[in-house]
């Protein structure tokens, strides 16, 4: 585990002129966009006078000095959550004020407020969004030559279906007086949001802390306690519901159990309560750690939920039936630590339960953050510790801290501070995220952003590796690139000797898939090939050959699009309308493979429709010819490039722009639907979410694209 960057995000603003204890949240999207909460003073406020606005930014793990501010509050942010698509976040504030938020055209620094819900001022413990039953489990050990072969789908059900098994997008939040909100999307885009509320027992109760989990039929878990480490801690099964246009909500109660309590150290006065209730991962509602103690102690204990057979009375046994079975939980494993949790970073690489992790050497953790500034890096199935770090060994606060600010106080102030307040904590981490992959650990704390880069493999004697084998990363690009994921987090294991050998065997595999699976994934290898280059010295070429590929091939791909059979049978004219006359109007989608394959067609496309993609037509006349490249058109070094329509733009395009958060790249932010051409606006919504290397669009002024 080592550090790549720590930024400081604090605002101009002198960190000793704000001495309040702000909660710090934050949340990291399958883009690799993460979003943090943070206090500052309001502008123009009085010297005297202590105004403070909570303000929400995001940046891009790639270029973390560059944010962009989402929405400001003026009461401190409590939970944020990226949705799966990593376009949309939803924020929550102390005064129980739930916010949807989404990118205005996709761009990181344009956001629009799409919904909202007032929560009746509850202190919201727990968000989550609604599973859309997606999900592809990793396989450390595959070595299977077919991407669907290597990466299977789980069996899991959507939290939330409409007619004809359609997931819906939607959320779910637990209160602190046990109640359950839920809201559900129906219209994709829209602002609507059908929301519902239940309480989760009998009566409303206090609760201290929460968590949710999702099950593999379609109900969420709800696990609760008061914070008292002598009460049970109870779990709820919600199931949603909808019925007549009204959504519903219904919880019923499930298995529960009482904390495994160890003797606290001696020296300790406080009483222990329950810090934490942590699910292993949103899908996995199968293993709960949950963490008891004081600010100086903490034990994390990791329950399993497993299936107990309940032998019957010969009295209630019948043909069908001789056993009972529950649910119940089990203790498997305790650590402590002598210092209070902060945060519990959770694994998001889905990986099957039934794998057993003990015989690869790749290594899937969760890392934990303590008071102390300890990280401590666990084996999610073993449980054991990996490895232990200290803020202290990753980075040098020294120089960190003792950077020459002007905003500093005179030397007679900080002595004041310093004499009348107590020694400073150590520095620490009060929030902690990993990436998708793995590889990364992203925290925040102290007024800054940390990337660390971990390496989940170990070595021959059993010891944390020094580096990830190349075929980890190999196996790591594959379900990224099958998955559709951002890359970026798995670069941080590669080592600038290790990617033309990764780039060979990612070629390698991609050639023995089938071609129409070669077809669809043939542009994504194209950006996991530029980013592999792009970290070599002497790589750009190769990298900017890439990028050329992939322009050539969404060229080509737009071209096959337009093609349509040169001649149709009677048969397969006839044949959607004998659909619609025996199933109905609703029965208009995948007719195209109810006839038996191979189809062979003989294709041919209409010089017109080509011609009419483009706005000014080379002649006027019937018979088209290349024409000679202009002699006068001189390109001044200012000139401005579209790298989505290959076009210049000038020098001063009147046009406003767009530019990739990544590259750089430059493009007019033009609206597809505005285009007339159908040749032109299938190709504009090939890059409408992000740039030809996979990054996000942001707006930008003529005078800062200079």
């Amino acid at each position: 585990m080592e550090l790549v960057y720590s930024i400081d995000f604090n605002s101009s603003t002198s960190r000793n002129d704000l001495l309040y204890d702000e909660k710090i949240c934050c949340s990291l999207s399958c883009r690799n966009i993460v979003s943090f909460s943070r206090g500052r003073k309001v502008d123009g406020s009085d010297k005297d006078k202590l105004d403070i606005c909570y303000e929400v930014c995001v940046v891009d793990l790639d270029k973390p000095w560059q944010e962009y501010e989402v929405t400001t509050y003026t009461c401190p942010v409590t939970c944020m959550r990226w949705d799966p698509a990593g376009s949309t976040l939803l924020i929550v504030n102390a005064e129980g004020h739930l916010t949807l938020w989404r990118m205005k055209e996709y761009l990181l620094n344009m956001w629009e407020e799409v919904g909202s819900v007032d929560l009746e001022k509850e202190d919201v413990l727990v968000l989550a969004w609604l599973h859309s039953g997606s999900q592809i489990l990793f396989n450390p050990e595959a070595n299977n030559v077919n991407y669907n072969e290597k990466f299977t789908r789980a069996k899991m059900c959507p939290s939330f279906t409409q007619f004809g098994k359609k997931p819906v997008d939607g959320w779910i939040a637990v209160t602190s007086i046990g109640m359950v909100h839920v809201g559900l999307l129906l219209e994709q885009g829209s602002s609507t949001m059908l929301t519902a509320k239940a309480c989760l027992g009998q009566t409303n109760t206090h609760i201290n802390q929460a968590d949710v989990a999702f099950t593999a039929d379609g109900q969420l878990l709800v696990v609760t306690s008061d914070g008292n480490i002598t009460s049970s801690i109870h779990c709820y099964l919600i199931r949603v519901a909808l019925k007549n246009h009204i959504c519903s909500v219904c919880s019923s109660p499930s298995a529960s159990f009482f904390l495994k309590r160890q003797s606290v150290p001696e020296g300790i006065t406080q009483e222990p309560r329950l810090t934490r209730l942590s699910f292993l991962s949103r899908e996995n509602s199968e293993v709960l750690l949950a963490c008891w103690g004081t600010p100086s102690f903490s034990c994390i204990e990791a329950w399993h939920l497993l299936d107990q057979t309940i032998p019957l009375n010969r009295m209630f046994q019948n043909v069908t039936e001789v056993a009972f079975k529950t649910k119940r939980w089990m203790h498997k494993s305790s650590f402590t630590q002598r210092s209070g949790l902060t945060d519990i970073a959770r694994p998001k690489l889905p990986i099957s339960r039934s794998f057993n992790m003990e015989s690869t050497i790749f290594r899937s953790y969760f890392a934990c953050t303590y008071r102390d500034g300890t990280i401590k890096i666990v084996h999610r199935q073993t449980y054991q510790v990996l490895y232990t770090a200290s803020m202290d060994q990753l980075i040098n606060f020294k120089s960190l801290n003792n950077e020459p600010s002007s905003m500093e106080p005179p030397g007679e102030k900080r002595m004041r501070l310093s004499s009348s307040s107590s020694p400073p904590p150590p520095p620490h981490l009060v929030s902690a995220v990993q990436t998708t992959t793995g590889c990364g650990l992203v925290g925040l704390g102290e007024g800054r952003l940390y990337l660390f880069r971990v390496f989940n493999c170990s070595g021959a004697s059993g010891e944390t590796a020094l580096q990830m084998l190349p075929l980890f990363v190999v196996l790591l690009l594959e379900y990224t690139m099958f998955c559709g994921l951002d890359v970026w987090d798995v670069l941080l294991s590669v080592r600038q000797g290790m990617v033309e050998g990764i780039v060979d065997k990612l070629s390698s595999n991609f050639s023995k898939q089938s071609g129409a699976f070669q077809e669809l994934l043939y542009q994504r290898l194209l950006r996991h090939k530029m980013a592999l280059y792009s970290c070599l010295g002497s790589g750009n070429q190769r990298a900017a050959d890439c990028r050329a590929n992939i322009t050539l091939h969404a060229i080509t791909t737009v071209l096959k699009g337009c093609l349509r059979p040169k001649a149709i049978s009677a048969q397969d004219k006839v044949l959607i309308p004998n659909y619609k006359k025996s199933f109905g109007e609703d029965m208009n989608c995948y007719l195209a493979f109810s006839q038996p394959f191979p189809i062979n067609y003989q294709f041919g496309v209409e010089p017109h429709f080509l011609f009419s993609g483009s706005s000014s037509s080379p002649s006027s006349s019937h018979h088209h010819h290349h024409r000679p490249f202009p002699q006068d058109l001189c390109l001044d070094a200012d000139q401005k490039y579209d790298c989505v329509r290959q076009i210049q733009l000038g020098v001063r395009p009147r046009e406003p722009l767009r530019e990739c958060v990544r590259c750089k790249a430059l493009s007019l932010l033009r609206k597809p639907s505005d285009t007339k051409s159908a040749l032109l606006r299938a190709w504009e919504l090939r890059f409408v979410k992000s740039c030809l290397c996979g990054g996000h669009w942001k707006h930008v002024s003529l005078s800062s694209s200079r």
